[in-house]
């Protein structure tokens, strides 16, 4: 269960009260110093980390660590100053999370490859795991799986992911480029009007997604419709609104694990999970009742559904086909030792559904 700074502040907090309630005011006073000191030591002691290790770092603020100066200048000027200043590695703090950062390219092949089993799960920012809330899209997101979980949908989905699948969607992409430019020509230089960049390739991006993700014509450049307006709220990730909901969830990791444990909600993204599950849902029954789908379909979301389907012969099958590079990481995942072994169980269809939400998350 991780606790953050914020989540701690607020346990002092209610503390605090408590004790205003039932000691007289000399002895609260003194209980509130005493609590307030306590928790001051604990956090310098926890900011003290790298220091303890020997591994150099910028100076640490024991209750936002390097977080302020990371959202005024921004995370790569910050972490560039300090490669300059401390060398090819430094550690420093994202409010109570410890992070190592290196450029070391020696240390960096070591993580991912020969000790990749003891670093595969990654940083996330939203609080809770995949059993707080199993039903959830963003919890099941292979970026957001962890240990035995993460090994089985990355041994599942990968065969989706080859250089010759993937290759097939270059003729959606040429579609769509084609479809952009005509509206450049049609709307804009025909008409000499101003073009708002941002807006248009918001939307040449969304017409892509569609159509590669989910083979959807959105029509992004005619008209609004729901599955544009919930896709918006997903690519908000770099709004301030959403820094900001983001921030919290750091902070304050245990409290917005409650909040959504109570409400429902997730308090790190203002997305509407049932829509995206209700729109692939009905998807995936469509193709499942389609005997020529695998045929008529290459885009992303039939390309999981394949892989996820697949029995292991078939796929054993098809790897002797592909080229060595995509062989080196289907079905196969990295042990201690460095060997590998065989995964083959198959996914629930809320991960697969997961899976296909990242296509929309990642742009």
């Amino acid at each position: 269960m991780e606790i953050g700074v914020g989540d701690r502040f607020l346990f002092v907090l209610l503390i605090s009260a408590f004790a205003y309630k039932i000691l007289n005011f000399p002895q609260f006073i003194f209980f509130f110093i005493a609590i307030v000191a306590a928790w001051i030591i604990f956090q310098y002691h926890q900011k003290k980390h790298w220091h303890r290790l020997g591994v150099p770092g910028p100076n640490v603020n024991i209750f936002f660590g390097n977080t302020i100066k990371q959202i005024r200048l921004g995370s790569i000027d910050v972490d560039r100053e300090n490669f300059s200043k401390y060398g090819n590695s430094f550690g420093s703090f994202l409010f109570d999370r410890r992070e190592f950062c290196t450029k070391d390219a020696e240390m960096i092949r070591q993580i991912f490859i020969k000790e990749f089993s003891h670093f595969q799960n990654r940083f996330d920012f939203i609080p809770g795991r995949k059993e707080d809330a199993p039903k959830s899209l963003t919890r099941n997101m292979i970026n957001m799986l962890r240990d035995d979980d993460w090994k089985r949908v990355r041994n599942r989905v990968t065969p989706a992911f080859t250089t010759g699948k993937l290759k097939k969607l270059i003729p959606i992409l040429c579609e769509c480029t084609e479809r952009l430019c005509k509206v450049f020509e049609d709307e804009y230089a025909s008409k000499k009007k101003e073009i708002l960049l941002k807006d248009l390739y918001g939307r040449f991006l969304l017409d892509v997604i569609g159509r590669c993700g989910f083979s959807l014509d959105l029509n992004t450049y005619e008209e609004e419709n729901v599955f544009l307006e919930q896709s918006r709220l997903v690519f908000n990730f770099g709004r301030k609104a959403q820094r900001i909901r983001t921030m919290l969830c750091v902070f304050f990791p245990l409290t917005a694990k409650l909040i959504e444990n109570f409400t429902g909600k997730s308090l790190a993204f203002a997305v509407d999970e049932q829509f995206f599950k209700e729109m692939m849902g009905e998807l995936y029954e469509k193709r499942r009742a389609d005997p020529a789908a695998k045929e008529k379909y290459s885009d992303i979301f039939q390309l999981l559904m394949n892989a996820v389907e697949e029995d292991d012969e078939e796929i054993v099958a098809e790897n002797s086909a592909i080229s060595a590079e995509d062989a080196q990481i289907i079905h196969s995942e990295l042990r201690s030792d460095g060997k590998q072994q065989k995964q083959g169980k198959h996914l629930t269809k809320i991960e697969l559904f997961a899976q296909g939400f990242i296509i929309l998350v990642a742009g």
